[in-house]
Formats: C-alpha cells, sequence, structure tokens
C-alpha cells in the first residue's frame, strides 16, 4: 500500500519504519527541511534517529498537493496542528476511501475536542486511533511494544493490526475509543506533575499518590465531558492506555512531558522554556484549563507550569493539597 505519515518526528519516523518494513510505501510530510533532506539523501533521519538506517521505502517530503496515490494516511503531529492538517486534507481532495489512522495524543484548545472528533467533523473517512505506551526510540531498536486500535468502524482495527503487526509491535483491536484518547492525553500532564517530583526530590510516596489520583481524573474528565461508551473492554483499555502509558510515561525520563517536570521541580519554570521542544501536556492542561474544566492535579499542573515560580516546599504544598482536594471531592 502507498502510505502518508504526516509528521517527521520521533514517532512518525518510528510508525514510517514499522510500516516500510512490512513492505508497504511510505511517504513522510514533515515541514523540517532537514529531515526531508536526510531521509531522501541517505535514508537516516539526522535529526532524531542519525545511527539507524531507515528502510529504502521510505521518502519524505516537505509539501503535499495531491493525494492521488495514497491509500493510508497516519497523521502523526502535535495535537495543535491536527486541524490545520486535516483541513489541508480536505482541500487537497482526499478521497472517501483513503483510510486514516490518527497517532496525535491531545486536547483541542477552547473546543475540548479529541483528535478523533476534529477528523470526524472535517471529513467522511473512515478512521481509527492508534495509541498506548510506546517510546519511539525502542520501536525502532525492535523493542517488544503493544499498541491498541480503536475505532467506531469494525473493520478498521483489524485493518491497522494487519498494516503494522510485527513479531516485535502488537497491535489490540479495541473499542474504547474515547477514553484512551483522555488517558493518552490526561497521562501527559500527570507526567509533569510526576517530573516535578522527581525533581524537586519531594519522595516516591507523594509521586505513587499523583499517579493514583491522575489516574482517577482521566475518568473523572470522561464523566465531565458526558462521554458514554460500551463497558465489555474498559479493563483492557484502562489497563494499557491508563495504567501501561501512565507508568511510562510518569516513572522514565525518557518521556519529554517528565523531563519539563524534572526541570521545573529541579531549576524553576522560568529556566525551562527553551531548553525543552513542544510538550503535549502543556498543551494539555492549558485546553483544560481555557474551558473551566476543574480537577485537583490538573488544576495544580496548570498553576506550577503557568509561570508561577515556587520553591521546593512551595510546590511539595500545591501538590499536597490537591491530592487533599482531590480525595475530599472523589474518595
Amino acid at each position: 500500500m502507498n502510505i502518508l505519515v504526516v509528521g517527521g518526528g520521533a514517532w512518525g519516523t518510528a510508525i514510517s519504519y514499522i510500516l516500510a518494513s512490512n513492505h508497504h510505501k511510505i511517504l513522510i510530510w514533515s515541514k523540517n527541511e532537514k529531515v526531508v533532506e536526510s531521509i531522501n539523501r541517505s535514508s537516516t533521519n539526522q535529526v532524531y534517529f542519525p545511527l539507524i538506517n531507515l528502510p529504502s521505502n521510505i521518502e519524505a517530503t516537505l509539501t503535499v498537493s495531491s493525494l492521488d496515490s495514497i491509500d493510508v494516511v497516519f497523521i502523526v503531529i502535535p495535537s495543535v496542528a491536527v486541524r490545520n492538517t486535516v483541513e489541508h486534507l480536505q482541500k487537497i481532495g482526499i478521497r472517501k476511501d483513503i483510510k486514516i489512522v490518527i497517532c496525535s495524543k491531545g486536547i483541542e484548545i477552547n473546543s475540548l475536542k479529541l483528535m478523533s472528533e476534529i477528523v470526524a467533523e472535517i471529513l467522511p473517512n473512515d478512521y481509527a486511533v492508534l495509541s498506548g505506551p510506546n517510546f519511539a526510540n525502542e520501536v525502532m531498536q525492535e523493542k517488544m511494544t503493544v499498541s491498541l486500535c480503536a475505532s467506531t468502524y469494525p473493520e478498521m482495527n483489524t485493518f491497522v493490526s494487519k498494516l503494522m503487526m510485527r513479531n516485535h509491535f502488537l497491535v489490540l483491536p479495541n473499542n474504547q475509543l474515547i477514553r484512551i484518547q483522555v488517558a493518552s492525553a490526561i497521562k501527559n500532564i500527570i507526567a509533569i506533575a510526576c517530573g516535578i517530583i522527581e525533581g524537586a526530590d519531594l519522595g516516591n510516596n507523594l509521586k505513587a499518590a499523583v499517579l493514583s489520583c491522575g489516574h482517577a481524573e482521566i475518568n473523572q474528565f470522561i464523566k465531565l465531558r458526558g462521554y458514554k461508551e460500551s463497558k465489555n473492554s474498559e479493563t483492557e483499555s484502562i489497563d494499557l492506555c491508563g495504567i501501561g502509558d501512565l507508568m511510562l510515561t510518569c516513572c522514565t525520563p525518557l518521556s519529554r512531558n517528565m523531563r519539563y517536570g524534572y526541570e521545573i521541580g529541579r531549576y524553576g519554570v522560568v529556566k525551562v522554556a527553551n531548553k525543552i521542544g513542544l510538550v503535549e501536556g502543556v498543551n494539555t492542561v492549558k485546553s483544560l484549563k481555557s474551558a473551566r474544566i476543574s480537577l485537583p492535579i490538573i488544576d495544580a499542573v496548570h498553576s506550577i507550569v503557568s509561570n508561577r515560580p515556587l520553591n521546593t516546599q512551595g510546590l511539595y504544598n500545591l501538590l499536597y493539597n490537591s491530592i487533599l482536594k482531590h480525595c475530599k471531592e472523589y474518595a
């Protein structure tokens, strides 16, 4: 199949690597000139994986003006860019038979729409969401990885699974489309909180408490938004995209969101601004607060990342009080 991967970052490259290894022809659409040039010249992504050779059936481009030869589109970009990108796909005449796989994680500012809701609003195409506790560098090293694929179109789960399945990369079908997206977005906020705790040396006990409350706030957000889904795979989706993704993102410095929090906890929020790239948790927490969504751990993280410098004791007090509030409201 001919597949367009929108996004040439670490995860977009890893997705492309898997698909190309399954003998599909891949075109990566990236706005990064160095990424495009290095892929086309030397079959490497010199920005993200300079030491790993990519399959020769991966090419890259800075622009996409036609989808005539494309069968599938993978969207693997920051959540803030999803709407404009999908509108561009509509503008250049995406065919209805082209399938869309959403790999972006986040919640749109102001509208609070999930990525699948943005796609459904603009395009009539069949779509699925791919999400799970996955680090791109481990996928590129062909270490064992498991993801979930969720869709309201039953055949999409099987389609994506067959498209991507490898000995080291498993794709499990799931019907909890809303839940896995909410979990995948909000866990980034919780990861910032855990990074702050780590950086400020506030202890593993506090981190465990924040993780537990954060997991509960994922469910509270789903209730606040009035989302309803079938229950038969709730446990599976929570374990992999809830607990699994929380554990991976909140407990290792490989997570950009946790690293961001760590820098805040250790050095202070003002010093972090230009040290780390785009952090999805910051966008997501701002999205929730712009819509007046109030949950204790989320409120605490928003207060910290909104340029409110605090010393170690101040950070501790804010997180400790958020846990107390959570227990009073949701216990």
